[in-house]
C-alpha cells in the first residue's frame, strides 16, 4: 500500500459529496463484508449498531445521504429502532433500552459524518497494512542514522481516538520515554501532499522550549535525506528530560486516582506535618514508594504511614495501642506499635503518637542507602508542594492541638552508632567503603549527618581524621590492614629481642607494644584527659600512675600566719601564687621588665622562673 495515495482517498472522502457518492456506489461484496464486520451480536454500541444499519439498509438496495443519517441517529437515540429494523431480537431491545442516558446524546462525538462512514473504506486488513509500513518507514530512521536505544509509535487513518483521519503519522521516540507525549519526536506524517515532518515535542513536555514547525516534502526519501541536520539536534533535546522520573510520575498518577480525594489529602497532609515538625531532610533513609497498590512512606524498612484500599496504616510507640483498632507490633530493636486498617480522622486523632514514633525511628536508622523501591515523583511531591499540585488538588486540613513530645536528639540509645561492627564478605563486597563511612559517622557525627551523600567529603574528613604516625598521634582514627605474616605480638604484644649497646653483643628481651594496644592505650588517655577537664579528677591506670611525674605549688606558707591572706585569696579568685619575694611587685609588668627587677635585685634564678 502507498500511503500517500490511501491519505489522498481519505482527504476527498471528508467532502460530503464525494462521501454519499461512494457510499452509495459500494459492490455488494463490499457490503457484504461490512454488514458481517459490523455485526453488533446482539450487544448494543451506538456507533458500532448505526454502522450496521447504513450497510445493511444499502445491501437492501436503499440510498444514503446526510439527512437519512441524522434520521438513523435519531431513531436510535429514541431507543425506536425497530421501525427501521425489525430483525431486532428481544436480547438486543433490551441492552439498547438498558443502555446509559445521557444529556449529550448517543454520538455526542459523531456529528459529521466522515467519522462515522470512514471506516467502509478502510478496512481491518489495510489497518493493519497501515501500522506495518508506518514502523518500517520509522525502523529506516533509527538504521540509517544508527540511533541507539530509539523505539517507534506508529498512528494509522484511524487517528489518535478513532475518530477518522485523512493522515496516518509516526514518530521515534527514546525507549525510555513513557511516551510520545513525553519527549521529542522525529516526527513524520503522510497526507495528501506528500510527508510531513521535523523534530515534534510532545504534548507534555513544557519546561524546554522548542519550536520549529515542521517541513513538508514531495517523498518519503526526500524527507529522510533531510533528517540528517536534524538528529544531533533531537538527542541534545532529549537528553534534557528525565525519563525515568516519567514513568514513576504515570505510577504516581494511578496510585493517587485509586484512592479518594479526601484520603490522599489527608496522607499528603499527614505527611507534610511530619516534615516541618521534624525538619525532615531529603534523605536516602527515608523512602516514598507506590508499590503494592499503596502510597507509603517509611523509613529504612520500617513502614511509618501507608494509605491502601482498607485504609491507613501508621507506626507508634512501643506498647502504645489505638483503642478499637488492629494493633500489631514491629520485631527488632526498638521495638515500635503499628495500627492497621484505620479511618483518616483516627489517624489525624493520633497524629503526635505518629510524629514520636517517627522521630525514634529518624534517630535509630543507620541505613542510609537509597532503597530500588523509591518512587522520585512521590518524593519530589512530598518536599515541594507544587511539584504536587500535578496530581492532586491539594488542601490544607487542621492540625491535631496535642503537642509533640520529640525524643532527645543526642541521646546515646537514639543516635549514637554500634562502636564494635564487623564486616564480613569476600573481596569486593565493599568492607572497606564501609569502613570509611563508618568511622566518620563515629568520630564525627554532625559532619557525617550533613555530607553522608558526598562520597569526596567523607573521604576527605576520613583521611583528616586519621592517625598517621603513632608516635606524633594526631587524630581519631586508626586504619590497620592485615597480612599473613601479622602474628598475635604485633597486634597486641611481644617479646622481641634487642642489642645491649652498638659495640656490644649481648641480647637482652624488652617488652614491646603492638598496634592495637597502643591504639587502646592512646584512646585511655584521650578519656583520661576528657575526664580530668571535665570532672577535675585523675583515673588512671595503676602502671600509668607509678610512671607519672609530679609537681606542687603551696598557697602561702602554712607556718606564718601572714601567709593565710595568699591563700584565702588564691581560693576565693580560684587562682595559683608564685612567691619569689615580698618586696618586689610584679603586678602587670611586661617580660622585660620583669627581667629588669631580677637584675636589679640579684634575683639569679630569674630565668626560671621566667621559663
Amino acid at each position: 500500500m502507498d500511503l500517500i495515495t490511501k491519505a489522498k482517498e481519505l482527504n476527498q472522502l471528508q467532502a460530503d459529496d464525494n462521501l454519499f457518492s461512494a457510499i452509495n456506489n459500494l459492490n455488494k461484496s463490499t457490503l457484504d463484508e461490512l454488514v458481517q464486520r459490523f455485526d453488533h451480536q446482539d450487544i448494543f454500541r451506538p456507533v458500532n449498531f448505526l454502522r450496521y444499519l447504513v450497510a445493511w439498509l444499502l445491501q437492501k438496495g436503499e440510498k444514503i445521504s446526510r439527512d437519512k443519517l441524522e434520521e438513523l441517529k435519531i431513531s436510535i437515540q429514541n431507543r425506536r429502532v425497530l421501525e427501521i429494523y425489525p430483525e431486532a431480537s428481544e436480547l438486543f431491545l433490551k441492552n439498547l433500552n438498558d443502555y446509559k442516558t445521557s444529556d449529550k446524546g448517543m454520538f455526542p462525538q459523531w456529528r459529521e459524518p466522515f467519522p462515522i462512514l470512514y471506516q467502509f473504506f478502510y478496512s481491518n486488513e489495510e489497518k493493519q497494512e497501515v501500522i506495518h509500513k508506518l514502523k518500517e518507514c520509522g525502523n529506516e530512521i533509527i538504521q540509517k542514522y544508527s540511533l541507539e536505544n530509539a523505539q517507534v509509535h506508529a498512528v494509522g487513518f484511524d487517528g489518535p481516538q478513532n475518530y477518522g483521519s485523512d493522515i496516518s503519522w509516526g514518530a521515534v521516540i527514546p525507549s525510555s520515554a513513557q511516551s510520545v507525549q513525553h519527549a521529542f519526536q522525529i516526527f513524520f506524517s503522510f497526507n495528501a501532499d506528500g510527508v510531513l515532518g521535523g523534530i515534534y515535542p510532545g504534548h507534555k513536555i513544557t519546561n524546554i522550549p522548542f519550536r520549529k514547525e515542521p517541513e513538508q516534502f514531495e517523498s518519503w526519501d526526500e524527507y529522510l535525506n533531510a533528517l540528517g541536520g536534524l538528529i544531533p539536534k533531537w538527542k541534545e533535546l532529549n537528553s534534557k528530560i528525565d525519563f525515568s522520573l516519567q514513568q514513576e510520575e504515570n505510577e504516581l498518577s494511578k496510585r493517587i486516582k485509586s484512592f479518594s480525594d479526601k484520603d490522599v489529602n489527608i496522607f499528603f497532609n499527614v505527611l507534610d506535618w511530619l516534615i516541618s515538625d521534624l525538619e525532615l531532610a531529603d534523605l536516602e533513609n527515608l523512602v516514598f514508594s507506590t508499590g503494592s497498590k499503596q502510597l507509603s512512606f517509611h523509613v529504612g524498612k520500617r513502614y511509618c504511614l501507608v494509605l491502601d484500599k482498607k485504609g491507613f496504616y501508621f507506626i507508634v510507640p512501643e506498647g502504645f495501642e489505638v483503642p478499637e483498632s488492629l494493633n500489631s507490633s514491629f520485631d527488632g530493636s526498638p521495638k515500635a506499635g503499628f495500627v492497621k486498617e484505620t479511618s483518616g480522622e483516627i489517624l489525624l486523632d493520633y497524629y503526635p503518637e505518629i510524629a514520636n514514633a517517627v522521630q525514634v525511628e529518624i534517630d535509630r536508622d543507620n541505613h542510609a542507602k537509597e532503597k530500588n523501591y523509591d518512587n522520585a515523583a512521590f518524593r519530589k511531591a512530598a518536599f515541594e508542594p507544587i511539584y504536587r499540585s500535578k496530581f492532586l488538588e491539594f488542601k490544607e486540613i487542621n492540625r491535631p492541638n496535642r503537642a509533640i513530645n520529640k525524643p532527645a536528639q543526642n541521646s546515646i540509645d537514639m543516635t549514637f552508632p554500634e562502636l564494635n561492627q564487623i564486616f564480613f564478605g569476600p573481596p569486593g563486597t565493599g568492607k572497606t567503603f564501609s569502613t570509611i563511612s563508618e568511622a566518620v559517622k563515629i568520630a564525627d557525627p554532625e559532619f557525617y549527618q550533613s555530607n553522608y551523600r558526598d562520597r569526596d567529603k567523607i573521604k576527605s574528613r576520613f583521611n583528616s581524621l586519621l592517625l598517621k604516625d603513632l608516635q606524633n598521634p594526631q587524630g581519631q582514627i586508626a586504619f590497620c590492614t592485615f597480612h599473613q605474616s601479622f602474628s598475635y605480638e604485633d597486634f597486641v604484644e611481644g617479646i622481641k629481642p634487642e642489642l645491649s649497646g652498638e659495640k656490644s653483643e649481648s641480647l637482652k628481651y624488652v617488652i614491646e607494644d603492638g598496634i592495637f594496644k597502643i591504639i587502646c592505650e592512646l584512646a585511655e588517655s584521650d578519656q583520661v584527659s576528657t575526664k580530668i577537664e571535665n570532672e577535675g579528677m585523675l583515673n588512671w591506670p595503676k602502671e600509668s600512675f607509678k610512671q607519672a611525674s609530679f609537681w606542687k605549688i603551696s598557697l602561702g606558707d602554712t607556718s606564718k600566719k601572714a601567709d593565710s591572706d595568699i591563700y584565702d585569696f588564691c581560693i576565693r579568685e580560684n587562682k595559683i601564687a608564685l612567691g619569689f619575694t615580698r618586696e618586689i611587685d610584679f603586678t602587670n609588668n611586661t617580660l622585660e621588665e620583669i627581667k629588669s627587677k631580677c637584675v636589679l635585685n640579684r634575683l639569679n634564678n630569674w630565668t626560671s622562673f621566667v621559663a
